[in-house]
């Protein structure tokens, strides 16, 4: 009992340091793959079986003090597993009016019961629906092993009458005896347990339960009946998502901190890239100049080429002016819109010419196939001329295919005559 009630102390000053943690909404979180320790004590009352055998009166019902403590896993917020250590001590006395006929005048059995149990435990109040889940009930039972150790005492009294010649001799004596008993068997246990958590971390609670023996032994209750409370340790943290409120404090100190020294960083590299932008506004400025002188140089170029092709001999414009496609292709590449339009500008400054287009293929592919490709080149760049001013009867297309070409890819082509 003085162990009981100093664990009864230590859970008071528990309740009031763990008073202080932060109250949380979320239990089946921390009520799901986490440990938790036990201890409990009470009293409870053992009877059946034979506790003093080769005695005539029965043991009758007896008090039973009983620590018991363990560990548990909780696969989910309604059901967890657990590993069980107890031990229970009762005395049985018995004193008789007569002495009986094997002359024992009392009999005191002193035991010590040690308990091992594998349990697996149900929260009922998990059936329904409930917005305060600090309350829970288990309901739990499992298979468990008991020994037991301890004292057999017991009290003779005998004499004895020797007539003798002249007397009746009388001899009487008083016997004390005192051996070591001990019992062992399997039993099925049954708990039911009320438990508060005082906090995500604490809980305590009350408990009864029954233990039924499986087996029949001398100096061993067949069955036990108790009652207690329960304190309960449940290992939670961060890994939970859980936090005290110093806990709570330290982190939103270090995250205010990180914060501040971001904000300082930041600061420091706005001033770095305004530094920067002013740099970077300088050399635009410079740029932009540049590329204006640029662009006057390649207009004054441009204007330069123009009046160098329109010097140029018609002959050398018709030798000169070829057309070149990629395989398979009848579109034109932007490579060559320019002699397009320098094509198309002299015909608008020579009006009395006509210009004859011939589109031709490689070897490559059917000679069907080739002979529409050709075609379409042709065509391509006539529309092309179109698009650039050109009369439509001023340009006359003809097309060959892949005859007399080669695999060269300049065979991919079309060539003007000028008429």
């Amino acid at each position: 009992m003085k162990k009981l009630i100093s664990i009864l102390i230590c859970t008071l000053v528990c309740a009031v340091a763990l008073g202080q943690e932060v109250e949380v909404k979320d239990y089946d979180a921390l009520r799901t793959n986490t440990w938790s320790l036990w201890a409990g004590g009470g009293i409870g009352t053992v009877w059946g079986g034979d506790l003093m055998p080769n005695i005539n009166p029965g043991s009758g019902t007896q008090i039973s003090p009983f620590l018991e403590t363990g560990v548990h896993f909780n696969i989910r917020p309604w059901v967890r597993l657990g590993l069980d250590f107890g031990f229970s001590k009762f005395n049985s006395e018995q004193r008789f009016d007569a002495v009986q006929p094997n002359n024992i005048a009392f009999r005191d059995l002193q035991m010590l019961t040690h308990n091992f149990n594998l349990m697996a435990e149900f929260n009922l109040l998990e059936l329904f629906k409930r917005s305060n889940k600090r309350w829970n009930l288990y309901l739990g039972t499992g298979l468990g092993y008991r020994f037991g150790v301890g004292r057999d005492y017991s009290g003779n009294i005998g004499g004895t009458h020797v007539q003798e010649a002249s007397s009746l001799r009388i001899n009487e004596w008083l016997k004390a005896g005192s051996t070591n008993v001990s019992a062992k068997g399997p039993y099925i246990p049954v708990r039911l347990s009320l438990e508060y958590d005082i906090a995500p971390r604490f809980s305590i609670g009350v408990l009864a339960g029954y233990d039924g023996g499986l087996k029949k032994d001398s100096y061993l209750p067949q069955s036990r009946l108790y009652a207690g409370v329960v304190l309960r340790v449940n290992l939670v943290g961060n890994k939970q998502g859980y936090y005290t409120r110093a806990q709570q404090r330290d982190y939103f100190k270090s995250q205010y901190e990180k914060a501040e020294a971001g904000r300082k960083e930041r600061e420091a590299q706005v001033f770095q890239l305004e530094d920067e932008l002013i740099a970077s506004q300088a050399k635009v400025s410079k740029l932009t100049g540049e590329v204006g002188a640029a662009k006057a140089q390649i207009s004054q170029l441009e204007k330069k080429l123009e009046n160098s092709v329109k010097e140029q001999s018609i002959q050398r414009l018709i030798n000169e002016a070829v057309i070149y496609f990629d395989a398979g292709s009848a579109e034109i590449c932007p490579r060559v819109e320019f002699a397009i339009k320098q094509i198309a500008m002299f015909l608008k400054d020579n009006p009395e010419y006509k210009l004859y287009l011939t589109g031709s293929a490689s070897k490559e592919g059917p000679t069907k196939r080739n002979r529409e490709l050709s075609r379409e080149r042709a065509l391509a760049v006539k529309k092309a001329l179109v698009a650039n001013g050109i009369s439509e009867d001023r340009l006359v297309e003809t097309w060959v295919g892949d005859e007399g070409m080669t695999f060269d890819p300049t065979s991919r082509r079309v060539v003007f005559d000028l008429r």
